[in-house]
């Protein structure tokens, strides 16, 4: 069945990655050996573009020269897979077409593909835009990954449905996302409280949880986040419409503390 391997991980924000989280997400690419790695997002915390003035000490140039030996490291570290960077609502920041972020006169200069000294990187990896549709997806077989856009505590289910009637309402189908920072096993879609569906979900948490966190995070509820990321196999020679039944195995591991 298997032809691909994948792990997914999510909101680096960097900077404010830790040590601790970034050991964990190389060693678990050491230990799954995946043939697709997949940035879930946030990748950026894209401090220069925020709605909440001096909050951080950084700059972009900092942000870049972090998120740069981040993916470098990464892609030593998996070898010959395939690199993939979903964009998160923080990326999207930089790029936003908002008064409030980065002026339009500037914003050739935030992107950060043509950064002299860090884009070569940045356009290693594949790049998915930030939007709610089928163009802000990436699939493999039935298994899809996407940023996420809301953060409810029943997100994850919802967001979930949503996206994968986006993409045809086919059954069997995996939705693996982050932008929450809370950490979700493998778990089957309901309705309401107990009508189970043919659908799944599963969140990569975050990598980037640090000692040195903005304050905004600080003003957050964060005793449900966590360091993890999402691995999983896939047979990406079926053709979903026509699937008969599930046709990957997925896990979240956690970083133990």
């Amino acid at each position: 069945m298997v032809n691909a391997k994948f792990l997914a991980f999510s909101c680096v924000h960097a900077p404010h990655s830790s040590e601790a989280g970034k050991e964990f997400l190389l060693q678990s690419i050491e230990e799954h050996r995946p043939t697709h790695v997949i940035c879930l997002g946030d990748l950026l915390d894209a401090a220069a573009a925020s709605v909440h003035p001096d909050e951080t000490s950084h700059d972009l140039v900092d942000e870049f020269s972090f998120a740069h030996d981040y993916l470098r490291d990464i892609r030593q570290y998996a070898g010959n897979a395939e690199f993939v960077w979903i964009h998160g609502n923080h990326d999207d920041n930089l790029r936003a077409k908002d008064p409030r972020r980065i002026p339009k006169q500037l914003r050739s200069l935030a992107d950060w593909n043509n950064s002299a000294a860090f884009g070569a990187e940045f356009r290693e990896w594949k790049q998915i835009p930030y939007v709610k549709s089928a163009k802000g997806v990436y699939s493999l077989g039935q298994v899809f990954f996407y940023h996420g856009f809301d953060c409810g505590v029943a997100s994850d289910n919802t967001e979930g449905l949503q996206m994968a009637y986006t993409l045809g309402g086919h059954p069997w189908r995996l939705a693996i996302r982050g932008h929450t920072h809370r950490p979700t096993s493998v778990t089957q879609c309901k309705a309401g409280s107990k009508v189970l569906l043919p659908w799944f979900y599963a969140n990569a948490g975050s990598v980037g949880l640090g000692d040195q966190q903005p304050r905004y995070m600080q003003r957050k509820d964060v005793s449900q986040w966590g360091v993890a990321c999402v691995v999983g196999e896939v047979n990406t020679k079926i053709r979903v419409p026509r699937s008969s039944g599930k046709e990957w195995e997925a896990e979240t591991w956690h970083l133990q503390s």
